[in-house]
Order: structure tokens, then sequence, then C-alpha cells
């Protein structure tokens, strides 16, 4: 399950988060038990981003422009330098090493697992997931595996912070349907801004915190200032771990 799977999940959360009481982030399970200082010291390092900025055309199709994703994703990164003190405490980053192919494509495999998994944590941990799932929501426990220790070993880190997410924008075309069609009282989306943000272990590979963000035609990723905002909300409950040790108490 990817991002735009659970787009019709997330854009119902957003209409009900005024209402819903299961905690939007999530901690796992072991920080919450023991070791909460480990989300706000200790060294991290910022995992290379899989931000995408597609244009939606007048038909609903999308397509990933290169040019955008890039002003998107230096965007992402000045974002998150720019608010690293105010959002992450006495957590210190480190700069990623140099790595050989062999590791690279190691990386690149693990943030595409990290999408996927973060991605079905969402749908089953929400609040919409029904009682079935109430055991993940209390007992987090998601994984990626120890894959990426070797950045520990190199960098000294012992956490890493990935950010992954989606911007579709509208064509002209689409914005001039957009228009004809509301004449006649029919809808259809301009775009929307999905973003997902979580820190795993380095030597373990557990999520220890996850959280996403939904923007619809009010946030993108073109705007520093608009990142600016995403990454502040994404990261605004954070640590979040007496909120959650508070909502764990009160549904038991």
């Amino acid at each position: 399950m990817r991002l735009q799977r659970i787009l019709p999940l997330l854009l119902a959360l957003l209409l009900l988060a005024g209402c819903a009481s299961v905690p939007q982030h999530k901690v796992h399970y072991r920080l919450i038990e023991a070791q909460s200082g480990r989300l706000t010291t200790g060294k991290a390092i910022l995992l290379p981003l899989k931000i995408k900025v597609k244009e939606m055309t007048a038909s609903g199709i999308t397509e990933v422009v290169p040019t955008w994703t890039e002003v998107g994703n230096n965007n992402f990164s000045a974002s998150l330098q720019r608010n690293q003190q105010t959002l992450f405490g006495n957590m210190t980053w480190v700069n990623p090493p140099a790595l050989d192919e062999a590791e690279a494509t190691l990386l690149d495999q693990h943030i595409a697992l990290n999408e996927t998994v973060v991605s079905n944590a969402v749908a089953v941990t929400n609040a919409l997931s029904g009682n079935a799932w109430t055991h993940k929501r209390k007992h987090f426990d998601y994984s990626i595996g120890p894959g990426l220790a070797f950045l520990a070993d190199r960098t000294g880190a012992d956490k890493a912070i990935l950010v992954m997410g989606e911007d579709v924008r509208s064509s002209g075309g689409r914005k001039a349907a957009f228009v004809v069609l509301a004449a006649f009282g029919v809808g259809i989306p301009l775009g929307h801004a999905v973003t997902f943000a979580n820190i795993i272990d380095l030597r373990s590979g557990d999520i220890l915190w996850m959280n996403q963000h939904v923007s619809v035609g009010e946030l993108g990723y073109l705007d520093g200032k608009h990142t600016d905002r995403i990454v502040q909300d994404l990261f605004k409950e954070y640590p979040g771990i007496d909120s959650y040790r508070q909502w764990l108490a009160n549904s038991k």
C-alpha cells in the first residue's frame, strides 16, 4: 500500500480530525513503557527525502514534474533545517556518509520499504480502522528491519528521520474544467498534498514515531513558507509520548 492508495482514507480522517479520539501520531510501545527520552536526545541522520510534485490533467491523470519535484525537495530540506532546533529538542543531526553503489541500493530499498510499512501502519492504526486494529494502536510495533544498521556504524547516529509525500497540482485545463463543471453543480478535486514523516531506530529498524499531514488545495511543496507550515504541523506533537500515554490510560 502506497500514499495514493490511502488518500481517500486520509481525506476522511482530515474531516473527522476534530472529533477523533485516537492520537494522529504514533509512538513505539517501547518508548511508552520506557526510554522516552530517546526521541529528544542522541544523534539523527536525515535520509534522502522521497518527495514528488505532480500535475493533474483535466481528465484526472497525474504525472511527476521533475523541475517541480526538485523545488519541492529543496524546500522541504530547507524547512527541516530551519525548524530543526525548535521541533527536535536536544537531538543532534549528523551528516550522511558517502555510500558505495551497494550501500546506496540498500538505502533506496529500505526507503521504499519504509513507505510501504508506514502507509500500511497509517491505514490500520487510524481512528476509522475499527476495534479489530485497536491492539496495533495500543501496541505500536512496526519495523523495517535492521538493514540500515551500517549507517549507525558509519555516523554514530542512533536514529534516522524520513519524510515522504506527494503534492498533486491541477493543470490549467483541470482548473478550467472545474469552473465549467461547477456551473452544473459538479465538483472535481483540484489537488492535494499528503506528507508522512517517521523516525526509525537505525539498529533495529523499529519505527519509533510517525505522523501524517494532509492538505487539500491549501498548502503545497512549491512554496517554502508552505513547507515550513507542513513540517511544523507534522512535528508539532513531537515527541508526544505523554499525550499517547494519557490516551492509552483513558482507553483501558
